[in-house]
């Protein structure tokens, strides 16, 4: 199965990596968890594009948030935040993604996951 997070585990030790995994098991709500198990390709995505999100954002975690219809509770949509300091700068990443890796991939997720930036610092 994906893992249901977003690392650079290819810098990590194996030990570090098992205390990542861990810690993102830990920290991801219910609703994360019920919306990866409805869409498992969805996890697959997540996990291949990992390392093209850092590789434009930097190495920072993700946060995942799952976006429902507030009278019935149906899942819409899975949110995929990537922190960054500025604004400029995160629109920025955010336009090296699309272009190097999403607009190729996007297709696979039937409009179910979408990925945008969340200023992180004062500037929240």
């Amino acid at each position: 199965m994906a893992k249901p997070y977003l690392t650079l585990r290819d810098q990590m030790s194996p030990a570090a990596q098992a205390q990542a995994e861990a810690k993102a098991r830990a920290v991801l709500d219910a609703d994360v968890h019920r919306f990866l198990a409805a869409h498992p390709d969805i996890a697959l995505v997540l996990d291949e594009m990992a390392a093209p999100l850092h590789a434009c954002f930097g190495q920072h975690t993700a946060v995942l948030e799952v976006l429902t219809d507030g009278e019935e509770g149906d899942f819409l949509s899975l949110l995929v935040h990537m922190p960054h300091a500025t604004a400029q700068g995160a629109a920025a990443a955010l336009t090296r993604f699309d272009e190097a890796w999403w607009v190729h991939h996007c297709h696979r997720t039937g409009g179910l996951l979408v990925v945008d930036f969340q200023l992180e610092g004062p500037h929240v």
